[in-house]
């Protein structure tokens, strides 16, 4: 989340209430989406650390992530990290622009087997909004 302001001293909020999606495998590959429901900065790089203590997760070979929240200000906020995986977060924030979902993070990992070619990012897209599904 290198766009995001970040602070020097972390202090674990209580868990936040992140929702799995459906996983899908192909050739190899195995793909999962998680999210949860965010208001701020904050919110997004602790519900992030979250994420990442998941074991499924943290053996994952990609871990590709994207926000949009409104803060308390009314200000929009927005971004991605691709990890590795070139186009794939940008595919999962347009999908949140294209249906208006706010207020949310969703990170989605694959465990790469084989080659997919770009069907891929339905693969990326479908297990985001499986999971964002859960939140909104």
């Amino acid at each position: 989340m290198a766009a995001a302001p970040m602070d020097t001293d972390y202090t674990p909020k209580q868990d936040m209430n992140i929702q799995s999606g459906d996983a899908t495998t192909d050739n190899g590959n195995h793909f999962e989406g998680r999210a949860a429901g965010i208001k701020s900065y904050s919110d997004a790089r602790h519900a992030v650390r979250q994420i990442l203590q998941i074991p499924k997760v943290a053996m994952s070979t990609h871990n590709i992530m994207a926000y949009r929240f409104t803060d308390k200000d009314n200000n929009n906020h927005e971004g991605t990290d691709d990890d590795g995986e070139h186009g794939a977060a940008f595919t999962i924030l347009k999908d949140l622009r294209q249906n208006n979902i706010n207020n949310v993070i969703v990170v989605v990992s694959r465990k790469f087997g084989q080659k997919l070619g770009p069907r891929r990012f339905n693969h990326i897209s479908n297990a985001a909004k499986s999971a964002v599904q859960k939140v909104v």
